[in-house]
């Protein structure tokens, strides 16, 4: 008896479900370089654990012999790695980057203005774990409502 039958039966199950992950694999690449471009970490797992299942997947073509999908998968992982972090560079080189909408604005305000006449004024320094002097004035915490 040869095992012809057999080998057929795995091929037609093996290759559309590489092909499928092929495809899972890349949407997966993508995802992670978006979540890295934008700094997102529970996305960029996501995006990960896409890859891998994709990858893992993609290895059944390898065994009808084609061994570009599985290549394929391997190569675009860090391909994609390096787009999200050069992108992410990109955008953190834009002046304002890391700012609101509210705090550029006013910036650019105060910039326009030339800082006015409050230029001079220094604020207090407040560190980390220190409270404002009206809230430590009677000796108590008093609580926020």
């Amino acid at each position: 008896m040869t095992m012809l039958p057999l080998f057929r039966v795995l091929t037609a199950l093996l290759i559309p479900l590489g092909q499928i992950g092929l495809c899972v694999a890349i949407v997966g690449a993508v995802a992670l370089a978006i979540a890295l471009a934008v700094d997102a970490a529970g996305f960029a797992g996501g995006g990960a654990a896409l890859w891998l299942t994709g990858a893992m997947l993609s290895l059944g073509l390898w065994y009808s012999g084609d061994l570009m999908a599985p290549l394929t998968v391997a190569l675009i992982l860090p391909a994609a790695i390096g787009a999200g972090l050069a992108c992410r560079w990109i955008v953190r080189l834009r002046p304002g980057a890391g700012r609101s909408r509210a705090e550029r604005q006013s910036v650019e305000s105060a910039h326009r203005e030339g800082l006015g006449a409050n230029a001079d004024v220094e604020r207090p320094a407040q560190t980390l774990g220190t409270l404002p002097r009206e809230l430590t004035a009677t000796g108590t915490v008093l609580a926020i409502a």
